[in-house]
């Protein structure tokens, strides 16, 4: 039995959910958690362009958009539930920040590829809404830089 296993058997065995997360929680799972999200946004691959003869003519690279990483992937790859995760963040401060941070790259792909059109517009703004807490009602204020010349 692995890992992933043998913590799924103890959550649905459990009668104390909060002691069994405490059993499951390894130090390692905030910098795995880092690591699940933290990816660029896109990446370039490359063709080869062939002419009717068969005849390689050149190379064409395509940008193709990452695949959004997701809580909800990362818990079913850990084989644990929302609950134990949200136990964990309140309970453990380095896992805590793990996810601030695993949360700053997801919006960072999503914008970046919602951005660039390779995300569906209306997917990517309910995202940014749900999870990011992003809003159509504020207006960001604008910025005001003040120099003094010496």
């Amino acid at each position: 039995m692995n890992d992933r296993e043998r913590r799924i058997k103890a959550i649905l065995r459990t009668e104390n959910i909060q002691r069994t997360a405490e059993k499951l929680y390894e130090k390692k799972f905030a910098i795995q958690l880092i690591r699940y999200f933290d990816r660029p946004a896109f990446r370039i691959e490359g063709k080869t362009e062939f002419d009717r003869a068969g005849n390689p003519k050149g190379e064409r690279t395509t940008r193709v958009a990452e695949d959004y990483p997701t809580l909800y992937g990362y818990l079913s790859d850990l084989g644990i539930t929302r609950e134990i995760f949200d136990i964990w963040v309140r309970t453990h401060v380095e896992f805590a920040r793990a996810f601030d941070m695993a949360r700053q790259c997801q919006f960072n792909i999503l914008l970046t590829n919602a951005l660039r059109g390779d995300y569906n517009a209306t997917i990517a703004k309910l995202e940014l809404i749900a999870t990011h807490g992003v809003s159509e009602d504020r207006v960001a204020e604008p910025l005001e830089i003040k120099l003094t010349v010496v």
